[in-house]
């Protein structure tokens, strides 16, 4: 019988061992609050300020700047909303190739949401998106790797882009943490949003990144 190898892992990776081990540590060990005073509780604390570090280590980026969430697709719409609430602009601007957790969303704003073209080897239209950048446009979602063709995108140059018209940008980064090298200061954007199911962690985990500004006074 022939042996049956998993590939698709850009969909879900295998629990990595290390984190069946800490996940199974964790749940026999730590039965407090981490919201509470005593010493069961901070010591759960202590643990999710851990992961929290972790999590900052591997991005680049302080500790106190991530929020844990149930994977990218709530991380990206946390983000999103987030940044549509706080201006009175309401365009959202995302290309074609987009993950469905985005382009469903974006979708779903109706007239509100434009999708920008690609060139025929998936790479952003950097030409389509400064036409498509106006004064209306408050958020800029994009993937720094496509889940299904691979695609790698340099970030940075379009972030540049939407900053200089005031636009609140987001990356996608699921495909890339923990495969790549990937940093918050090279990724350029106000938010990067990761998944752990994608690079050996458990499903249901997540994290979302804001940049210091976003957060005044953290």
């Amino acid at each position: 019988m022939a042996r049956r190898i998993y590939l698709d892992h850009n969909a879900r990776a295998p629990l990595h061992p290390a984190a069946r081990d800490a996940m199974a540590c964790a749940m026999g060990s730590l039965d407090g609050n981490p919201s509470s005073q005593h010493a069961e509780g901070q010591r759960a604390r202590a643990s999710v300020e851990h992961a929290r570090e972790s999590v900052g280590r591997l991005l680049g980026a302080r500790a106190k700047d991530v929020a844990f969430t149930s994977g990218a697709t709530e991380s990206i719409h946390l983000a999103l909303h987030g940044a549509l609430r706080a201006t009175s602009r309401k365009r959202v601007l995302t290309f074609g190739t987009e993950h469905h957790a985005v382009l469903d969303e974006v979708k779903s704003l109706g007239s509100s949401g434009t999708l920008v073209g690609v060139h025929p080897d998936g790479t952003p239209d950097v030409e389509a998106l400064d036409r498509a950048l106006s004064d209306d446009v408050a958020v800029l979602l994009m993937m720094a790797a496509n889940n299904e063709t691979g695609v790698l995108t340099d970030t940075a140059p379009l972030v540049a882009l939407a900053r200089a018209r005031g636009v609140f940008t987001v990356v996608d980064a699921a495909q890339v943490a923990g495969r790549m090298p990937i940093s918050v200061d090279t990724c350029g954007a106000d938010a990067v949003a990761i998944s752990a199911c994608k690079f050996g962690g458990p499903p249901g985990v997540g994290a979302l990144w804001l940049h210091p500004s976003v957060t005044p006074g953290r």
